[in-house]
C-alpha cells in the first residue's frame, strides 16, 4: 500500500518539459515533447497540444512505451526510465487567413522551441522570444510559451535573386510595452508586404507523387550516405522535396526497424544511419 501511494506521489511530481514544434509549409505541426525523469516513476501525465495524429511515446533508444489518452493529456507508462518523448503531428496548432499564417504557442511549464520553415518572413510576435537564431529555417525559443507568432510564405525568386535587405531591416528590437503584453513586429515595407501576400495567394504548389515506400527507403538512405550518414531532418526534407508528413512517417518506420535513428539536439533533429 505504501509503495503504490509512493508511486502516485512521485507520479505527480511536477516535470518541466521541452518542446519542439516544427512547422511545415502546409500547416501541419510536428510536436516532441522531450521530459528528463529521475527513474523513480511509475507514470506520467502530460498535457496535449493540439488533436495528436500519428502519437507515439518513445524511452531512450527508442524504446516504445505503453500510454492512455486522455481529452486533453496523455498518461504514460513510464517503468522506471530517465528520459521520456512523446511525438506526433497536428493541423490545429495553426490557421491561414488573406495569406498570413497564425501559429498558437501553447504554455508550457518548460522551454518551448519553435522552428519555422526557411522560405517564411515572420512578420509578428506576441511576445519577445529569448533566442531567435537561423540555421535550415527560423528558431524561436521561448520559456513557459503561450503567445503566438505570425508568418508569411516567401515567394519564389524569379530571375536574379533579390538583394539581400539590410540586418536592421530584417531583424529589429522593437519595445512595445502595453497593459496587454509586450509585442515584437519585424516591420516590412508596405509593398514589400503586398508582394508577399499577393504572391502567397497566387501561389498554389504542387505535390511530388507518393512513392513507394522501399523507394522511398531508398532514396532517404542514399541522401544521408551522400552526407556521410548524418543529416539535419529539415534539410533531408528540403533534398527530398515530398511532403514532409510523408517522409516523417517514414523516418519514425525506419527508426523501429533499426535502419537509422533520430536525435534530437538545439538546432533540430538529427537523422543519423544506424550502424
Amino acid at each position: 500500500m505504501k509503495a503504490a501511494l509512493l508511486a502516485a506521489l512521485l507520479a505527480l511530481a511536477p516535470v518541466h518539459p521541452v518542446v519542439w514544434l516544427t512547422v511545415f509549409p502546409d500547416g501541419w505541426v510536428q510536436v516532441e515533447i522531450s521530459v528528463p525523469l529521475s527513474g523513480d516513476e511509475a507514470f506520467v501525465i502530460l498535457p496535449l497540444i493540439g488533436e495528436p495524429e500519428g502519437l507515439v511515446a518513445t524511452g531512450p533508444g527508442g524504446l516504445p512505451l505503453n500510454y492512455t489518452l486522455g481529452e486533453s493529456d496523455i498518461v504514460v507508462e513510464t517503468f522506471g526510465v530517465e528520459e521520456l518523448s512523446v511525438t506526433y503531428q497536428t493541423p490545429s496548432l495553426t490557421a491561414k487567413s488573406d495569406g498570413i499564417w497564425n501559429l498558437s504557442v501553447p504554455e508550457a511549464s518548460g522551454e518551448v522551441r519553435v522552428f519555422l520553415p526557411e522560405d517564411v518572413i515572420v512578420v509578428g510576435l506576441s511576445r519577445v522570444p529569448d533566442s531567435i537564431s537561423a540555421s535550415d529555417g527560423v528558431c524561436l525559443v521561448f520559456s513557459g510559451g503561450g503567445g503566438w507568432v505570425a508568418y508569411v510564405t516567401r515567394p519564389p525568386t524569379v530571375g536574379a535573386p533579390a538583394e539581400e535587405p539590410p540586418p536592421e531591416t530584417r531583424q529589429r528590437d522593437v519595445e512595445s510595452r502595453g497593459a496587454g503584453g509586450n509585442t515584437l513586429s519585424y516591420m516590412l515595407s508596405g509593398l514589400a508586404v503586398a508582394a508577399v501576400l499577393l504572391g502567397s495567394l497566387a501561389l498554389k504548389r504542387g505535390r511530388a507523387p507518393p512513392k513507394p515506400e522501399d523507394d522511398l527507403d531508398f532514396m532517404i538512405l542514399e541522401e544521408l550516405r551522400s552526407s556521410g550518414g548524418v543529416m539535419l531532418q529539415a534539410e533531408l526534407f528540403r533534398r527530398l522535396g515530398l511532403p514532409r508528413t510523408t517522409v516523417w512517417r517514414r523516418l519514425r518506420r525506419m527508426e523501429e526497424r533499426g535502419l537509422l535513428k533520430l536525435v534530437r539536439t538545439r538546432d533540430g533533429t538529427l537523422v543519423t544511419l544506424a550502424g
